[in-house]
């Protein structure tokens, strides 16, 4: 793990945030996270996917969603893995904490692809400076970026792509005695890459929780679900 630093978020909370880019192929990466921030084991990871970009849900749903998350965190002191954007889901479970009493206990770990936050970040095309370097140690500067960052996450790491953020959700769960702490994934709205985060999580055992109503590829699986057993049994039934 490379060295850290912090974020200060400007605004009525002033939140600083813990930040460290990841080097790649680090392993044992939660008990650094303990050693190097104090992090808390938590009793729980839940890992948030679905829609980076804002969307729209029913509100009573929507409600719902965010008092539950909370009620687990707080249950079971779980943290949260998100992709630590000020938009979308990222943004959703931040929202709760800003407005929540016991956010200071909860810890919420944004972890960052670079590929995305310079997709969001039209000034990254125009300044050859800043996009010299595909290593993420390089080219990602707090100051800068820090407008793009969910102000109520308490620890951000980042990595370079999509494919190394899968990787350490992964490996995160797994403390200094290589045992593994429980993880489940919620998945909100999204697109493919949601889709493909919830085909990675089937295949490491991770128990997944899609929140019909939710839209997006949330809503096409839980369709899907409902209606594999009707499929079936009429595949049964026109065999018979």
């Amino acid at each position: 793990m490379s060295e850290t630093t912090d974020i200060q978020f400007d605004g009525r909370r002033g939140n600083i945030a813990k930040f460290v880019p990841l080097d790649k192929g680090t392993g044992n990466v939660l008990p650094m996270m303990k050693s190097t921030w104090g992090f808390k084991q938590p009793g729980l990871f839940i890992t948030v996917a679905g829609s980076e970009s804002d969307f729209h849900m029913e509100t009573r749903l929507y409600d719902t969603v965010k008092c539950d998350l909370m009620k687990t965190a707080i249950r079971t002191g779980a943290c949260f893995l998100t992709s630590g954007t000020n938009s979308g889901v990222a943004k959703l479970v931040g929202k709760k904490l800003e407005n929540s009493t016991v956010s200071k206990n909860v810890q919420v770990v944004g972890i960052i692809a670079m590929d995305r936050i310079h997709k969001m970040d039209s000034s990254t095309e125009n300044n050859s400076e800043d996009s010299r370097s595909e290593n993420a140690e390089d080219v990602f500067f707090p100051s800068k970026y820090s407008k793009l960052l969910d102000p109520n996450h308490s620890h951000f790491i980042v990595v370079d792509d999509a494919e190394q953020r899968s990787e350490l959700e992964r490996k995160i769960s797994y403390d200094e005695n290589k045992t593994q702490i429980p993880t489940v994934q919620i998945v909100l709205g999204g697109g493919y890459e949601t889709l493909e985060a919830v085909y990675h999580a089937l295949q490491t055992n991770t128990p997944t929780v899609v929140v019909k109503g939710s839209t997006g590829i949330a809503c096409i699986l839980a369709y899907a679900h409902m209606n594999a057993d009707k499929t079936e049994h009429r595949h049964e039934h026109n065999h018979i």
